[in-house]
Formats: C-alpha cells, sequence, structure tokens
C-alpha cells in the first residue's frame, strides 16, 4: 500500500522495494528468476496473498504458504514462454497501490 501523504511511509515502502529489487536481479542474474519478472509483479503477488491470509486466517493459517509456493514455481526461470500481458507500469502500480488505502 502507498501512503502519499505520509514522507515516512513512502521511504520505508521505497527502501523495502529497494532491497527486493536487488535480490531479483541477483536471482535474475543466476537464471534462478525469469528474466521478465518484475518488482511490480513481486509486489502484486505479494498484495494478492495478503487477501487469501485475510480470508484464511482463521480457517487454514497456512493456506497461503501453498499459493505462494505455486507462484514463486511460476516465478522460476526455465525458459519460459514469453507472456503476452505487459506488467504494470512504475504509475499505474503506483496509483493501484495508493487507490488500496481507500477499498
Amino acid at each position: 500500500m502507498r501512503f502519499p501523504s505520509s514522507e515516512k511511509t513512502e521511504v520505508m515502502h521505497d527502501q523495502v522495494c529497494g532491497v527486493m529489487e536487488s535480490v531479483l536481479r541477483r536471482a535474475q542474474d543466476a537464471k534462478a528468476a525469469r528474466p521478465d519478472l518484475t518488482l511490480g509483479d513481486l509486489i502484486a503477488v505479494t498484495w494478492a496473498n495478503s487477501r487469501i491470509i485475510e480470508a484464511t486466517a482463521d480457517i487454514a493459517p497456512r493456506a497461503w504458504r501453498r499459493q505462494m509456493m505455486l507462484v514463486l514455481e511460476g516465478f522460476r526461470y526455465r525458459g519460459a514462454a514469453e507472456l503476452k500481458e505487459p506488467p504494470l507500469t512504475d504509475e499505474q502500480l503506483y496509483d493501484a497501490m495508493a487507490r488500496l488505502r481507500d477499498i
């Protein structure tokens, strides 16, 4: 989630994203992650998985782990086919994350 009115939160978010991007680049350089995987893709999956956690917390508190494992398997580099849908632009991702606080 983004909080444009909170400079402190935005700085922390940017720092976390910087670390995530560094890890992603290292994984791609090592051919462990798809070359077309983006930071935005990782953020979107984290965001989607948070909804699974919310929905299953008192029913099956570990259900999110299976979903995350399935997603991570899809991120692996195996000469995968090119994805036909482009990733969100940085602006689209920011706008969507800022909108989350209103949902």
